[in-house]
C-alpha cells in the first residue's frame, strides 16, 4: 500500500516551510537559531539539502576546498554540517528553489513507496515508514527553530498531521529515555500525560531492567500513585525531548508541568540527542 496519507501530510508541511521562507526578510535569514552554528538560512538549507539527497531530486554541492568540520562533531553531525556548509554561499532564492525540489521529491517518493520497503536514513538502514517519521520530526522541529529565531508563534499543540506523525516517531524513544536519561529505577513508575484532542495518559514502569508502558490505570488508588508525572502539550513534549528551550521556560508558558523527583529528572535530562 502506497503512503498517500503520509504524502499529503508531508505536502502540507512543505507548503508551510516554503511559505515561511517566502515571508522572511534579509535580517530573518541571518538570525541565529537554537541549532549551534546555524542561521535561519542554514536551517532551511539543511531541510532542503537532506531531502533532495534522500530522494535524489537534485545534485548535491560539496563543501569548500579545505573545509574542516568542528572537532566535537560525531560522524552524523559531520555529514549534516557538510551539507549546510556546501550551501552557505547560496542566495535565498537558491535555497527557496531547492525547497521546492525537496517538496516535489518527497511527495513523489512517498506516493509510490511501500511503507515497509527498506531504505537508508540518517542512522543507517530503516524502512520507508520509519524514515517518514524521522523526516516529519526533523522538518517540523526545524520549523519551530525558525519560529523561535524570528519571534513567530510556536505550534505548541503539534496540531498538524506531520507534527503528530513526527511526535509518534519520537514517542517510541520515551521508555529508553526514561530509563537511561532520567534514571527510572526498578519498580518506579512515571506518568506521562499529553493534553489535547489526541491526548495520552499512561504510566511507564521499570521492571527487570526495562521501562514498559503499564496496563494499570495511572492512579487507581493511593497505593498506585506514580513516583513522578510529566504533563505537556504534544508539540511541547516533542520540542522538550529535542532540547528546545528550557523546561522552566515551557512551564512559565503554561504548556509543561511536572511533579516528583522523577518528573523533574525526566524534564531535565530526557533528550533524544544527549551524549
Amino acid at each position: 500500500m502506497a503512503m498517500r496519507a503520509e504524502a499529503a501530510a508531508a505536502a502540507a508541511l512543505w507548503d508551510e516551510i516554503i511559505g515561511l521562507a517566502a515571508g522572511l526578510d534579509d535580517a530573518d535569514w541571518a538570525r541565529p537559531t537554537p541549532c549551534p552554528r546555524w542561521s535561519v538560512q542554514d536551517v532551511l538549507a539543511h531541510m532542503s539539502g537532506l531531502q533532495t539527497q534522500f530522494d535524489g531530486s537534485a545534485p548535491q554541492p560539496s563543501p569548500p576546498d579545505g573545509w574542516t568540520p568542528p572537532a566535537e562533531l560525531g560522524p552524523l553531525d559531520v555529514w549534516t554540517e557538510a551539507g549546510v556548509v556546501a550551501r552557505r554561499g547560496w542566495s535565498p532564492a537558491q535555497v527557496r528553489e531547492e525547497l521546492g525540489l525537496a517538496r516535489e521529491g518527497n511527495i513523489a517518493t512517498l506516493e509510490a513507496a511501500d511503507p515497509e520497503a527498506e531504505t537508508v536514513g540518517p542512522r543507517g538502514p530503516t524502512t520507508m515508514r520509519a524514515l517518514y517519521g524521522v523526516r516529519m520530526f526533523d522538518l517540523w522541529t526545524h520549523v519551530q527553530d525558525i519560529a523561535i529565531a524570528t519571534g513567530r508563534p510556536l505550534d505548541t499543540a503539534g496540531s498538524s498531521a506531520a507534527a503528530r506523525d513526527g511526535g509518534r516517531y519520537l514517542f517510541g524513544a520515551v521508555p529508553v529515555l526514561a530509563a537511561k536519561r532520567a534514571g527510572l529505577a526498578e519498580g518506579k513508575r512515571l506518568r506521562i500525560v499529553l493534553t489535547g484532542d489526541e491526548g495520552f495518559d499512561g504510566v511507564l514502569t521499570m521492571a527487570d531492567g526495562r521501562a514498559r508502558w503499564s496496563d494499570d490505570p495511572p492512579h487507581d488508588s493511593p497505593e498506585n500513585e506514580p513516583d513522578g508525572e510529566v504533563r505537556a502539550a504534544p508539540g511541547v513534549f516533542t520540542l522538550l525531548l529535542a532540547g528546545r528551550r528550557s523546561p522552566e521556560d515551557w512551564r512559565a508558558d503554561g504548556v509543561l508541568d511536572w511533579s516528583g523527583d522523577l518528573g523533574a529528572a525526566f524534564v531535565a535530562r530526557a533528550r533524544v540527542f544527549a551524549g
